[in-house]
């Protein structure tokens, strides 16, 4: 886990996985089935004469979605993640190392995806390989607003904008739209709300002026 995540409730899964000898867990935003939404905050004026509001009120961050699915490619958010010690694991990690060192400045999660969006689907260690996917709330991230965590990550991570885009000389990609189906977003709330989370009401932007549309029921975690 990264130094800062925190435990909420006790991490049962991870218990599991171990006793099922799996060599490999992390979360995956590509297997994601509830399709987990992002929320960032955003500064309103709830009227034209007082000043923005800058920690009330979250907008929904389409930037920060992926419209895709798979189970076969990954794309990790590696603030938690489970290795065993066999050689099937071993040789993933050998191979994120090489990834790391191929790719200076691409970021470590890039250089997991890359890694492992690789493997020979014919060498040993990927037929061996035992993987599975973590649900969000093992690694729930700030924005994740829905997601009740069992641990946590607090703080914001880094954008993709902040790393040197991975450009292999072999042609390799980082990740291969070819093993992945379209998704649909998700859809218990429309895209253009504004979520105010004092008054627990959703919004939209109509001509610079707040508008409600409706009360919320859903539970939100911060």
């Amino acid at each position: 886990m990264d130094a800062d995540c925190e435990m909420v409730s006790e991490p049962e899964l991870i218990d599991q996985l171990v006793g099922a000898r799996c060599d490999f867990a992390i979360y995956n935003k590509y297997a994601d089935r509830e399709y987990t939404p992002t929320f960032a905050r955003t500064q309103v004026k709830t009227t034209a004469e007082t000043p923005p509001i800058s920690d009330r009120f979250l907008r929904y961050f389409k930037q920060g979605e992926t419209r895709w699915y798979s189970t076969s490619q990954l794309k990790c958010f590696g603030c938690v993640q489970l290795y065993r010690n066999s050689a099937a694991a071993r040789a993933l990690l050998s191979k994120w190392h090489q990834a790391i060192a191929d790719f200076p400045g691409s970021g470590d999660d890039r250089c997991l995806d890359f890694a492992f969006n690789n493997l020979s689907r014919r060498s040993w260690h990927t037929w061996w390989m035992k993987v599975h996917w973590l649900p969000a709330s093992y690694a729930r991230l700030p924005y994740w607003i829905f997601t009740k965590p069992v641990i946590n990550h607090p703080d914001f991570p880094g954008t993709y904008a902040e790393f040197v885009p991975i450009k292999d000389p072999n042609g390799r990609k980082e990740y291969y739209l070819s093993a992945m189906t379209p998704r649909t977003p998700f859809g218990f709330l429309q895209e253009d709300c504004i979520i105010d989370t004092e008054q627990r009401k959703l919004y939209r932007l109509v001509d610079d002026r707040l508008v409600p549309y409706e009360s919320m029921s859903q539970t939100l975690w911060f």
